[in-house]
């Protein structure tokens, strides 16, 4: 899998047009140790969502947050995607585990707490499919 592409999530349009309407860009704040993605359209960031400690965090709440700004609902290979991005925005060991998928997917990251080590166990497994 290309990893170059999850610092910029692409979102096609209604019906499975693969024309970009939007896109979402994950970033973490090393400052307050906090997750955000932000919502960009027609080369202009029209809306932040922020707040989140944890990457996983963001992914119950970015579909309503699209919604609320008319841009169709993600995936579940999009969220993902979105998912690796903002573990690549923090960068350290969860970074490193979706990167080396086969020496890594049987084992969270130590930093990852309960729910977030399980998906982002899925997430890993998921990932080494990908390639």
């Amino acid at each position: 899998m290309d990893f170059s592409n999850v610092t910029r999530l692409p979102i096609g349009g209604p019906g499975g047009t693969r024309s970009a309407r939007a896109e979402l860009r994950p970033a973490y704040d090393r400052r307050t140790g906090m997750f955000s993605l932000q919502l960009w359209k027609g080369g202009r960031r029209l809306a932040d969502l922020v707040g989140f400690r944890h990457a996983d965090e963001p992914l119950s709440a970015v579909n309503s947050f699209l919604a609320a700004h008319g841009v169709r609902a993600l995936t579940v290979d999009e969220a993902m995607v979105l998912y690796a991005g903002l573990i690549q925005a923090k960068d350290g060991p969860n970074w490193l585990a979706l990167r080396y998928p086969g020496r890594c997917a049987d084992r969270p990251a130590p930093s990852a707490p309960g729910r977030a080590a399980r998906l982002h166990r899925r997430i890993a497994v998921w990932w080494g499919r990908q390639r």
